[in-house]
């Protein structure tokens, strides 16, 4: 590898780390369609719960759009 080329990880390597964050997202999705239902029948005060729901989605999606762009390049 010479000095001026720049650093491309192997398609294998993207796959996997794409597949991860997938499925981490996939995790977020469900943890906050499962705890809506249950903060809605007892107004616990943990609506704070759900946004930590929304961040990882958030940054799943963010990581996922980085990743498919690193698999283009």
């Amino acid at each position: 590898m010479s000095h001026s080329s720049a650093y491309r990880p192997e398609n294998d390597a993207v796959l996997s780390a794409l597949s991860a964050v997938r499925m981490g997202t996939i995790a977020w999705v469900l943890a906050a369609a499962i705890g809506v239902p249950i903060l809605l029948a007892r107004d616990a005060g943990a609506a704070w719960w759900l946004l930590t729901c929304a961040i990882g989605v958030i940054s799943g999606v963010g990581g996922l759009l980085f990743l498919r762009g690193k698999l283009k390049a």
